[in-house]
C-alpha cells in the first residue's frame, strides 16, 4: 500500500501489527521492527506523499534499502536494514 508516514502505521495497527516501514514510499507491516542503523535523511530520498516534510525511505546508495520506521513509541526517519 502507498501511504505515508502515521497513516501508514495506522493501516498496520488495525491488521494487528505493531510497526511500519516505509520504503519509496511503500507501506509494510511487520509484527517487531528488524535490526536497523539510523542513516542521514539524505539516505531516504522520497518525501512521503501526505506530509513533504517527512522521509518515506527509498532505494538508499550502494544498495542498502533504506526505510522509515514507525511505532506508537518511536519514530527513525531513516534507518537502513
Amino acid at each position: 500500500r502507498e501511504l505515508g508516514g502515521r497513516d501508514c502505521l495506522d493501516y498496520c495497527e488495525s491488521r494487528s501489527y505493531k510497526t511500519a516501514l516505509i520504503s519509496g514510499g511503500t507501506c509494510d507491516c511487520v509484527h517487531s521492527p528488524p535490526p536497523f542503523t539510523s542513516i542521514s535523511d539524505g539516505d531516504c530520498p522520497v518525501t512521503c506523499f501526505d506530509n513533504p516534510q517527512q522521509v518515506c525511505g527509498g532505494g538508499g546508495q550502494d544498495g542498502v534499502t533504506s526505510v522509515s520506521v514507525y511505532t506508537r513509541t518511536y519514530e527513525v526517519a531513516c534507518s537502513k536494514v
